[in-house]
């Protein structure tokens, strides 16, 4: 049971990392540095980032449809969090275009 909640805390802390980049990302780009080694590491972790912020929501939904989740309110954090990235990302496209 602690193995299973540990792997739900994982879920929900590399969900907060991906936010956390995101925000960073949208923030070099608004505020126009001009660092080229940021520049270089967002668009090489844009890719692995937007998989892991589809993934992750899809293999909480299938452990929660099997009943593994032990812990309900770490799988609507996890759920909460990839909608506020999905709203952010959504509202900065339309901003920085």
């Amino acid at each position: 049971m602690t193995n299973r909640i540990k792997i739900e805390q994982l879920r929900l802390y590399i969900n907060g990392l991906i936010l956390l980049y995101f925000c960073m990302l949208i923030g070099v780009y608004y505020f126009k540095v001009e660092v080229q080694i940021i520049r270089i590491l967002g668009e090489l972790l844009t890719i692995p980032a937007l998989l892991g912020l589809i993934g992750i929501p899809i293999w909480a939904l299938i452990d929660n449809l099997r009943g593994k989740n032990k812990n309900a309110s770490i799988y609507v954090m996890t759920l909460l969090i990839t909608l506020s990235i999905f709203t952010v990302l959504f509202v900065a496209n339309s901003y920085l275009k």
